[in-house]
C-alpha cells in the first residue's frame, strides 16, 4: 500500500474502531502513518490500554539523537539492565521483550517528523529497518513454538505536515 492510501485512510478513519482492528491483527503493516492532531493521538492511544497490552507512547521530540532515543525506549518499555545502547542491542531488546509479556505491543511515536533529526539519515533508516523486522517477527514468528502477537507502530505527524512525512518516511513504508 503507498503511503499517500494510508494516510488517506487513516484520515478518513479519524482513530475509529477500524484503525483499532488493524493494530490488532497480526496482518497488515507494522509502521502505521497517523495523520492526526498530537493530543487526539495521545487520547487514542491510552484508550488502548488493557492490562493484557503494552501501549506507549513515545515523544518524537525527545528523541533527536539516538542516545535520546535509547533513553526513551529503556524507560518506557522496560529494556533491561543489560541493554548497550547501540543498535545492535536495541534490535535484539525489541525483538526479545521477554520482561514485558503482553498480547499486544502498540508504540506511538508522536511529533514522529522530530525523531531522530540530529542524526544522519543513515541512523533513520536503519531504526525504521529494525522496528519493521521486529514487527515482522512478533507478527509472524519464524520459531513455530512461539505465538504471534501483534506489533505495530503508529508515527503521528499533522497534516500541515504531511508533505515533510512523506519526504521523510515515505520510502519506509
Amino acid at each position: 500500500m503507498h503511503i499517500i492510501q494510508m494516510i488517506t485512510i487513516i484520515v478518513s478513519l479519524k482513530l475509529n474502531q477500524m484503525v483499532t482492528r488493524i493494530i490488532y491483527k497480526t496482518k497488515g503493516p507494522v509502521l502505521i502513518p497517523v495523520m492526526e492532531d498530537k493530543y487526539k493521538f495521545n487520547d487514542f492511544i491510552n484508550s488502548l490500554e488493557n492490562g493484557g497490552d503494552l501501549t506507549v507512547i513515545l515523544k518524537g521530540q525527545k528523541m533527536h539523537t539516538l542516545s535520546s532515543l535509547y533513553d526513551e525506549f529503556t524507560v518506557d518499555l522496560s529494556f533491561p539492565n543489560y541493554f548497550g545502547r547501540n543498535l545492535d542491542a536495541f534490535e535484539e531488546c525489541i525483538n526479545d521483550l521477554s520482561w514485558l509479556p503482553k498480547n499486544n505491543y502498540i508504540v506511538g511515536i508522536n511529533d514522529v517528523l522530530e525523531l531522530l533529526s540530529e542524526e544522519k539519515n543513515e541512523k533513520l533508516i536503519s531504526f525504521i529497518d529494525i522496528l519493521k523486522n521486529a514487527g515482522n517477527n512478533w507478527n509472524h514468528p519464524k520459531d513455530k513454538t512461539k505465538v504471534a502477537k501483534p506489533f505495530h507502530v503508529l508515527l503521528q505527524f499533522e497534516e500541515k505536515n504531511k508533505i515533510e512525512f512523506k519526504k521523510k518516511f515515505g520510502p519506509f513504508i
